[in-house]
């Protein structure tokens, strides 16, 4: 019986910390917009972009790093890996983590690769 007591409490308590969570600040919010590059995104969704290399490499997974460094007004920098995706084609993931502008900025290991 006092199982079956604690058990419910429990649940009860779970059940209203969830409630708690999906009514409150912690769910996405669709009017947090961030800017970066002119671009209007929604805060915590991942946007992905492509880079074309102006080189051709043998081994890009051992030839050259791409890194993109992404920067919000207020100075907080996000620094992502870019990923090699056949050929010619680089590609980073970002997911804006502040309301605000963002700019992004390439880093490529490559100083001679102007496409990266």
């Amino acid at each position: 019986m006092i199982n079956t007591m604690l058990r419910k409490r429990i649940f009860s308590y779970l059940l209203t910390l969830v409630t708690v969570f999906v009514y409150s600040g912690f769910t996405k919010n669709k009017s947090n917009t961030p800017v970066y590059n002119g671009e209007t995104k929604e805060i915590w969704l991942a946007t992905e972009y492509t880079f074309t290399s102006s080189v051709d490499y043998a081994h890009p997974f051992y030839d050259v790093d791409l890194e993109v460094v992404f920067t919000h007004e207020n100075g907080t920098e996000i620094k992502v890996p870019a990923f090699w995706d056949g050929g010619y084609i680089w590609k980073v993931r970002f997911a804006p983590t502040l309301t605000g502008h963002w700019t992004y900025k390439t880093v490529c290991s490559d100083t001679s690769n102007t496409g990266l």
